[in-house]
């Protein structure tokens, strides 16, 4: 299977990832894998206009592709 898997995810001040929500997925186990990545991803935080970091939400794209 291949595909796109899409995560609706909030980033924290800290640059992890929270409040996971699958919103488009390929399957149990390929969804699984992607939030178990975005998980241990790190981001770099939001910053607001006085360059403070804040937390946002924002959705990410998973692909998975088939190897030949």
């Amino acid at each position: 299977m291949q595909g796109t898997v899409v995560l609706d995810i909030e980033v924290t001040l800290q640059g992890k990832a929270k409040k996971i929500i699958l919103v488009k997925g390929l399957g149990e186990e390929l969804d699984k894998k992607a939030i178990e990545a975005v998980k241990s991803w790190k981001f770099r935080p939001a910053k607001n206009d006085t360059g403070k970091p804040v937390a946002v939400r924002m959705q990410v794209e998973i692909t998975f592709h088939l190897n030949n």
